[in-house]
């Protein structure tokens, strides 16, 4: 089921006809339909999903009718779908594949009631395992398929490039880039992603502030629209790679970035604020909280090489963790039970 919900008066107004769509073979995705106005009440909101399961359910029995599956299944990543997955019935398997960290009553309840349940980082493993003894820990999830084709190239920056790709959003840690971009002038940073604006006045007033004073310094560039296609040569540009997330925040210090699989593919060097499951590859991903720290750590890169070796191990972890792996692994243990 598609995020893209859309209310009757919009589908009119844009004449968007789709709801269940054919898009590949058959793989089918569902656009949920806003019936009721005043989506920003709860009640609203829920009375709505249970219309949209409805229709759902009635299109699955139409276009499938004929065909005889041995298991339905809702797969999901979120435990704020728990009041949805409950309105499909006992006749569907859920599987919870935990991919952030979340905590909370609702996950907790997803995570004792889903017929399976996978983790996709050993920090996740060890933190959920209390309440799950048969949690199955599977690889990351890692889109390889659009990195396959590109090679490394080594190539010397008139001067060198720090670069990230992904969300400019509240997960970040603008302080530290403050005081490292201020100290180092004699680097380029490149910041490849969207502005996150998650729409709230928090936001507005403090992060996107900080937001604008960081892209405001000379020696930093900002590309807000890139092509996925576009990432690996982009990635291809850098020296350096971070992934500079606020480490006192848990669902950063928890959490597993798929970039850095991108970065790995790309044979690039990393530095990253303390991330758990991160460290776990200390030969590749340089730690630092600090902006000191992150100073000696780069140099410290610039001042050796990085091997061929290097880089064939980091390509084998990243194919080792791409999505084809992760979704085999999944299907092989649901196919046992």
């Amino acid at each position: 089921m598609c995020k893209e919900a859309k209310s009757v008066k919009e589908c009119v107004i844009h004449k968007d006809k789709r709801m269940f769509l054919n898009t590949y073979k058959k793989q089918y995705l569902y656009f949920p339909l806003y019936i009721l106005p005043f989506r920003r009440f709860r009640f609203i909101d829920r009375i709505n999903i249970v219309i949209n399961v409805c229709i759902l359910r009635a299109l699955m029995w139409w276009k499938f009718r004929r065909e005889a599956f041995v298991k339905k299944i809702i797969w999901t990543f979120d435990p704020e779908q728990t009041f949805l997955i409950k309105q499909f019935g006992s006749s569907y398997e859920t599987v919870y594949d935990c991919v952030d960290y979340h905590g909370g009553q609702l996950e907790k309840a997803l995570i004792a009631t889903c017929a399976h349940f996978f983790v996709n980082s050993h920090v996740l493993y060890r933190l959920h395992r209390k309440q799950r003894r048969d949690a199955i820990l599977v690889p990351q999830g890692f889109r390889l398929s659009d990195f396959l084709s590109f090679s490394i190239k080594r190539r010397k920056n008139s001067k060198p490039i720090i670069g990230y790709v992904g969300g400019i959003n509240n997960r970040l840690d603008y302080a530290l880039l403050h005081n490292l971009v201020q100290r180092t002038p004699e680097y380029e940073y490149m910041f490849i992603g969207p502005i996150q604006t998650q729409g709230d006045k928090h936001f507005e007033t403090t992060i996107q502030p900080q937001i604008d004073t960081l892209f405001s310094y000379a020696n930093v560039h900002h590309v807000a629209n890139v092509p996925k296609k576009d990432i690996p040569s982009i990635i291809e540009r850098f020296d350096v790679a971070i992934i500079p997330y606020r480490a006192d925040a848990l669902y950063n210090r928890y959490s597993y970035p798929t970039k850095v699989f991108e970065y790995f593919y790309m044979g690039k060097p990393v530095v990253a604020t303390p991330i758990d499951e991160l460290k776990r590859y200390p030969r590749y991903v340089r730690i630092g909280a600090t902006a000191d720290e992150w100073m000696r750590q780069i140099s410290n890169l610039f001042m050796s090489s990085w091997s061929d070796s290097y880089i064939h191990e980091q390509r084998r972890l990243a194919s080792a963790n791409s999505w084809e792996e992760k979704i085999h692994t999944i299907i092989r243990n649901i196919k046992k039970d």
